[in-house]
Parts: C-alpha cells; structure tokens; sequence
C-alpha cells in the first residue's frame, strides 16, 4: 500500500512529501445480489487507508497508471476497488473497481482533474483466497525485498550518525566545562568564569560584577601571595583608585560571602598592606 501512495506523489511530481502510515480496517463479510444466482457471500480483505501529509491536486489517470503498475509488479490481487475520500468530509470524489486484471472495467472520469485539496485512498482487496491475502501483507516481488534491506540499513546510518553527533556534542560541552577552557580557572571546588563573570559551584551559578570579577582575577594571579592595595585600585579602578578605598574592602567582603561554600578558600586582610587569596590544596 505505501508503494501506491509513494508511487503516486512520484508520478505527481512529487518527491519531498510522505506517506503516512498505512491504517488497516479489519475483514468484512459482504452480500452481492444478481438475478441469476441470488445472494452472494464474500469476504473483503479489508480497507487500507493511504495518507498523505500534504494537499494536491488530483489526476484520476496517473492514479490508476501507478495502481495498475504496483498491482501487476507485486500480484497482490486480481480484484480490487479504489476509493478517494476528501479528507475532512470523508467524501468519496472519486472511484473505480477492478474484478480482475483481464477483464477491461470501466474506469470514469481519466482526464478530469480535481482542485488541490486534502485528499485519501481507501484501498479495498477483494478476497479471491487466503494466498492473496497473505500477499496483501508480503508482496512476492524479489524487488520489494530488496526495498526492506535499503530501508532498514538506511536507517541504520541515520541511527548512527544521530548517535555520533550526540557524542560529539557531549564532549564539546564537556570540553567547555573542563579546567582546561581557558576562560575556566579552578579555584577549590569553584569554576571561575572569567569571560562569563561567573562562580560555578557544583550545580549553582553565582554571577559576578565586572570588577568583582577583575578583583578575583588580580587576587588568584597572585594566589597565596599579597595583592598590595595599591596595586587593586590602580589595576581595577584605574584613575579613581585615590577615591575608592573604601570601596574596594566593600567587594572584598561581597568576594567572601560568595566563596563561603568551599571553606577551603580564603582571602586575607594583611593589615596596612593589602589581601591575599588563600587556597589549600
């Protein structure tokens, strides 16, 4: 059934739109009445539903050119009945009957057609034994087989290439989040991002002003060692460091209650001279 449908959107000179997946309507038991011999018992095969997931318009005679093509390529079935439904309406606008493939049915209206709509195939096989009905479900064509190889290792490839982006997307991030980045300094059990303005403690992100972040940066170049006062205002504040003395010991105390989660890490006040970034290792 989805070889009709692909064949169809192919012959529609349509090659980007899909075939929905193929719904199946259970066996009926159906009652035919001729004059000559009454009423007559059969049983369908079944509706199979083809949708597609786009509108189109709709050319009667490349659909039974594609339906006749399929039908004698796989021998699915000698009798069968072609119905298109509009697809909000369920109404059929187009149908014919074929009762078996040497017989000359008459199909209506080839050349007319229709406007672009949303439009589905309800396909019936009319039961003629079991062995039809079997290969409703599994065509006896070596070329369909050969159609499932392509398909499964097709999507095969596509498994494994989503697989590999994955992996390299997971070590990218990785690789951004190792000590190894340089805007990454480990300080303890904190990241910190310079270019970000960011401490990264375990799962938390604490942000950082631009001269905190300069400050920090001064005091870890230095670590274990003195930062003279001097040195932080004129490198931080540059000109305006004669009027921000104060200032500065108002960071310094905001830096330390920032770094309180890893008591390893301290930063010193050497009295009349300056701070120092203490880390143990």
């Amino acid at each position: 059934m989805r070889m009709i449908g692909h064949e169809f959107l192919l012959n529609n000179n349509d090659s980007t739109s899909r075939v929905l997946p193929i719904k199946k309507i259970e066996d009926q038991l159906i009652s035919e009445y001729s004059p000559n011999h009454g009423y007559n018992f059969k049983t369908e095969n079944g509706h199979y539903l083809i949708q597609f997931d786009t509108e189109f318009e709709f050319d009667p005679d490349k659909l039974v050119t594609c339906v006749q093509q399929v039908m004698a390529q796989t021998r699915v079935s000698n009798s069968y009945v072609v119905e298109v439904q509009s697809c909000a309406s369920k109404e059929v606008v187009y149908s014919y009957a074929i009762r078996n493939t040497e017989s000359k049915d008459f199909i209506p209206c080839k050349g007319r057609v229709l406007p672009l709509g949303c439009y589905q195939i309800l396909f019936t096989l009319l039961n003629e034994d079991k062995q039809n009905k079997a290969n409703a479900i599994i065509p006896a064509n070596s070329n369909n087989q050969s159609e499932i190889k392509s398909n499964a290792s097709l999507i095969l490839i596509v498994v494994g290439l989503v697989l590999l982006v994955a992996l390299v997307l997971y070590y990218r991030k990785r690789k951004n989040h190792s000590p190894g980045n340089s805007n990454l300094i480990t300080l303890g059990a904190f990241l910190f991002d310079k270019k970000n303005m960011e401490l990264l403690y375990e799962e938390e992100k604490t942000e950082l002003t631009y001269k905190e972040t300069e400050v920090l940066s001064l005091l870890h170049s230095s670590a274990n060692k003195t930062v003279t006062r001097e040195t932080l205002l004129s490198e931080v504040w540059g000109d305006e460091g004669v009027y921000v003395g104060r200032t500065l010991d108002v960071f310094i105390s905001k830096l330390r209650k920032k770094l309180e989660p890893d008591p390893s890490i301290k930063i010193s006040n050497i009295r009349g001279i300056g701070y120092q970034l203490i880390l143990n290792d």
